[in-house]
């Protein structure tokens, strides 16, 4: 089941976007693909059913953020699977590596909200804070 994240909605003229807290750059990965999920597909419920093991790298932690949200985009618009959830094992500088759960997509139980064309560089950041990680990503719809 699709676990539920907070995150701050940006609105901006063509795009989508938002910003997340977390106390570790894993959970910090981990709920932006939730969020990235969230825009896409709203509640609709998403059963872990499908595993992949995926490795993601980046020339920074940014780079490896929009890296990483391509991927998961990637799985919905290119392979046509659901994103449930992912436990992410490492989110260093520059390299990622997570296991990602998914399900086939299916109209009849998934609602598209909205279509995300791209996960942009555009204002693109992730940083650590004196409470933990904070990213903000905007994403082409």
């Amino acid at each position: 089941m699709k676990k539920k994240t907070e995150y701050t909605l940006i609105d901006h003229t063509a795009d989508y976007g938002f910003t997340l807290c977390a106390e570790s750059p894993e959970e910090l990965f981990a709920n932006a693909a939730l969020a990235l999920t969230d825009l896409m597909l709203g509640d609709s419920p998403v059963e872990p059913r499908l595993k992949h093991r995926i490795k993601v790298e980046g020339e920074d932690r940014t780079d490896l953020m929009v890296n990483w949200l391509r991927e998961i985009l990637f799985l919905f618009a290119g392979e046509g699977e659901a994103f449930s959830h992912a436990e992410v094992e490492t989110a260093e500088e520059s390299f990622l590596c997570a296991t990602v759960y998914t399900e086939a997509y299916d109209p009849e139980k998934h609602e598209i909200l909205e279509e995300i064309k791209a996960v942009t560089y555009h204002q693109a950041r992730v940083e650590q804070t004196d409470g933990g990680w904070e990213c903000q990503v905007i994403c082409d719809v």
